[in-house]
């Protein structure tokens, strides 16, 4: 895996770790284990980190808007600032879709 968290545990030992992860924080470990087994889930995960890489994403977070990179400050918008860019992007009239009063 190369991580030095994990360099020196076998892959058994790294899926072990996160269904156990995921069990502390009350997240469906039964699922998480299935999936971390299942040779489609893998495949599919495959595909999808080919088909990302091919489009210019090789990282994480990327934040996308039907398919083109958000700026890199993006990671930290909240949600009006994410509306304010998209209205921006679209040309449409500003809405107030939230309220900011408590």
């Amino acid at each position: 895996f190369g991580n030095p968290a994990t360099d020196r545990m076998t892959a058994q030992e790294v899926r072990e770790a996160l269904v156990k992860l995921a069990s502390r924080h009350h997240l469906d470990s039964n699922a998480l284990a299935e999936g971390l087994r299942s040779t489609q889930a893998d495949g599919n995960t495959r595909v999808s980190w080919k088909y990302a890489c091919y489009r210019g994403v090789f990282g994480t977070p990327s934040f996308l808007i039907n398919g083109v990179p958000a700026p890199e400050e993006a990671g930290g918008w909240d949600s009006a600032s994410w509306i304010r860019h998209i209205t921006e992007l679209s040309g449409a009239p500003q809405m107030e879709l939230f309220s900011t009063s408590e």
